[in-house]
């Protein structure tokens, strides 16, 4: 789960394949091994949820993937900063404001 100071890299993140880029060297992220999964965790995000595909039927026609959270790690000892959500259509959302933003060039650490 990250929050607004990271919205620059999470969406660099998702706009590049982990299968050609190491993404944890190229955006300076430190992992963290879980304790459930073979995933690793991302030690700067506020909360990792540890996963598993419980149902993937629906993964080639509609690109589903339901998953089983298998454990939960949150960081209690970093201050708060308010949570960014990505609402699938190239908006966000953060925690406490009551509309989405509509790019990550909208976000800040003050937002």
């Amino acid at each position: 789960m990250p929050t607004v100071d990271l919205a620059e890299k999470v969406v660099d993140i998702g706009n590049c394949s982990g299968r050609v880029t190491d993404k944890f060297a190229r955006f300076g992220l430190t992992a963290r091994d879980g304790d459930q999964v073979k995933a690793p965790l991302v030690v700067k995000c506020l909360a990792n949820l540890e996963c598993r595909v419980a149902d993937d039927h629906l993964s080639d026609s509609y690109i589903l993937h339901v998953l089983e959270v298998a454990a939960v790690r949150y960081d209690g000892t970093r201050e708060k900063e308010r949570m960014l959500h990505h609402n699938g259509d190239g908006t966000f959302t953060v925690e406490g404001l009551p509309q989405s933003v509509g790019s990550w060039r909208g976000l800040s650490a003050s937002t």
